[in-house]
């Protein structure tokens, strides 16, 4: 199935080492093969700085990098060593490891060593994720995040991350195991049926072919994430004329009360935000492009419901000035508000996923600015919009075709799931 071909992927991207099994915390791990002329009968007499001093020199900061990880190998954290390469891969590697310590209720620990990532880049990495984690808002509906922890080794002192989650609560448990249990498993044949069928149906924008249509098998977000990252990977490896987009889904759930599906709509927008948050930290925006879609998909419950956000329509209240800016000025007096929240149909698809497409010189739609955006006027404000004349033109053809014929769509392509 190609959700397998995502675990294999990363064997490749980030070349695993021996396996070893630590046994403490129950996960198969990468060991990094360490070698070390130090000795030394009491590691715990030594004391890490909050800032490394620069006078260390680079044998002094090994030989302490060295009894570090020495320390963590006796208290029995895996030491996984991985043969990333830059910050795609090392991504990849990460949010696979830490999708198995997710897997377990019990707090875990492990340490990942990355020969080939700057110690800033972590650093990085670390500090991103310390951001995200304040923002309350994203955390209720990413416990997963919520209960890691990243830190580097020695404060840096070495190309080492430890990562950790804590006990998960009754309640995290109950959630997590309500939300596995209600989760349909991936059926490869039904699911890329159903997704092409939607693709072509909705005419996407720069989704072009070849396209490639992967899953993933677990809801845990940590997997999504891992899923995400390896997908990237495979389109920096891959030639376009093999793959020029890659349709990413994620299981959808078997609950179809209102409760639940405001829920799982709340979720996909903090996955969606995750996502775009690190795909603008690595600067991947200048290489693919993002389509969120969900079955229910809502513009107007995505944050920042009055701003452009990255793989998102437009908001809803843009539409009318843009459809004076692209020259349709009667459909932006005479369409009534309803129908132009009909634009939400571009996006609801059978199964909630991400599209990851290829960028290019065409990709964007014609407008005055050299990136294909343009500006316009919205309530005495300028905006920068992105395919102003497609998204005027989408809106105005969903509002003719109506709700009925474009729900009954969707729903026929949403039995192809089941």
């Amino acid at each position: 199935m190609m959700m397998l071909s995502l675990a294999l992927f990363l064997v490749e991207v980030a070349e695993a080492f021996s396996l070893f099994n630590f046994g403490r915390t129950g996960i198969n791990s990468v060991v990094y093969g360490l070698s070390s002329s130090v000795s030394g009968d009491n590691n715990n007499d030594i004391q890490v700085k909050n800032t490394v001093d620069d006078e260390f020199d680079k044998e002094r900061k090994a030989e302490l990098f060295q009894f570090l990880l020495r320390d963590l190998e006796v208290e029995g954290v895996p030491l996984l060593g991985c043969d990333v390469v830059d910050q795609r891969t090392f991504q990849a590697a990460t949010w696979s490891i830490t999708g198995q310590l997710s897997e377990n209720d019990v707090e875990s620990k492990a340490c990942m060593i990355f020969e080939d990532i700057p110690i800033d880049d972590l650093k990085t990495f670390v500090d991103s994720i310390s951001v995200i984690k304040t923002q309350q808002r994203l955390m209720d509906h990413l416990q997963e995040i919520q209960r890691l922890s990243f830190s580097l080794v020695g404060k840096g002192i070495g190309p080492a991350m430890i990562v950790e989650t804590q006990n998960r609560t009754r309640t995290e448990k109950s959630t997590y195991n309500y939300r596995k249990e209600n989760s349909l498993m991936p059926k490869e044949v039904q699911w890329t049926a159903a997704m092409k069928s939607f693709v072509e149906r909705t005419n996407l924008d720069g989704c072009d072919d070849p396209i490639a249509y992967r899953f993933v098998g677990s809801s845990d977000v940590c997997d999504i994430f891992s899923a995400y990252w390896n997908c990237i990977c495979e389109l920096m490896v891959v030639d376009e004329t093999e793959i020029r987009s890659i349709v990413l889904s994620f299981p959808p759930t078997t609950v179809d009360d209102e409760h639940s599906m405001k829920e799982t709509h709340d979720r996909f927008a903090a996955i969606a935000e995750f996502i775009n948050i690190m795909h603008s930290n690595y600067k991947s925006e200048d290489t693919f492009e993002l389509v969120h879609l969900h079955p229910t998909y809502d513009r107007d419950a995505i944050h920042q419901q009055d701003e452009q956000v990255n793989g998102h329509l437009p908001p809803t209240g843009w539409l009318r000035s843009m459809m004076g800016q692209s020259g349709y000025n009667e459909a932006a007096y005479t369409l009534s508000d309803e129908q132009l929240t009909l634009q939400n149909y571009q996006r609801r698809s059978p199964l909630p996923a991400v599209i990851i497409k290829r960028t290019s010189p065409d990709s964007d739609a014609t407008g005055e600015l050299e990136n294909g955006s343009t500006e316009i006027d919205i309530g005495g404000k300028k905006e920068i919009v992105k395919g102003l004349q497609i998204y005027s033109e989408n809106a105005i053809n969903l509002a003719k075709e109506g709700e009925d014929k474009l729900k009954k769509a969707l729903m026929e392509e949403m039995k192809l799931i089941r």
